[in-house]
């Protein structure tokens, strides 16, 4: 038996598929933010004359974010309601979208890039550890397969959208991706039951 155990301080877990799948949801549109940047490589470059160099640093901000602050993140959902770090996860992608969309040069959509991977990784971070909390556990390890797919799922969805790029423009594409962000924000904050919030407690005090 190890040193310590989660303990719920709520009861039992009830939500089912419809709540797993809504939380898969936040990780499919996160997926849009780390999809879309190669997509739009060529037209980001041409348009505000980046170099090879710059464009590596594009691609490869959400790497190095998460390898910076991936640990500290994962420390904090111990301590923050998972709902919250969704949502702001969420929030902080649709900030980065807007910005970037909004930017005129390479500082701001840099910043733009790693505010989105901030956001990435709240999500990432939180979505998996929110299943374990809140979903019954009939279901738990199904919906860990679910999560398990929405890598490839978003950036398939953001790949099929490629028309859109080429009709908004790529502003307007990380503009589209900032106001689906914000809306999947809302209607997560209105669909998703209080996260069950855990807590590490000696294991001999759980046979008491």
């Amino acid at each position: 038996m190890s040193a310590t155990q989660y303990s719920q301080s709520n009861p039992p877990r009830e939500a089912g598929w419809s709540t797993v799948f809504i939380i898969a949801g936040a990780g499919v549109v996160s997926a849009f933010q780390v999809g879309k940047a190669p997509m739009a490589l060529g037209t980001v470059q041409l348009d505000l004359g980046l170099s090879l160099v710059v464009v590596s640093w594009l691609i490869s901000a959400f790497a190095i974010v998460g390898a910076i602050v991936g640990a500290p993140v994962g420390l904090a959902a111990d301590r923050i309601d998972t709902k919250r770090m969704v949502v702001g996860g969420l929030a902080l992608q649709a900030l980065g979208a807007g910005l970037g969309g909004a930017s005129t040069g390479v500082e701001l959509l840099m910043l733009s890039r790693v505010i989105e991977g901030l956001g990435f990784m709240a999500v990432f971070v939180a979505g998996p550890t929110m299943i374990f909390a809140i979903v019954a556990r009939r279901v738990q390890h199904r919906a860990i397969a679910v999560w398990a797919t929405v890598m490839p799922v978003g950036m398939t969805v953001v790949m099929l959208a490629a028309p859109l790029l080429t009709l908004l423009g790529w502003r307007g594409f990380w503009l589209l991706n900032s106001a689906i962000l914000f809306a999947y924000a809302v209607f997560f904050v209105f669909s998703i039951p209080p996260s069950v919030r855990m807590s590490v407690v000696p294991s001999d005090t759980l046979f008491l």
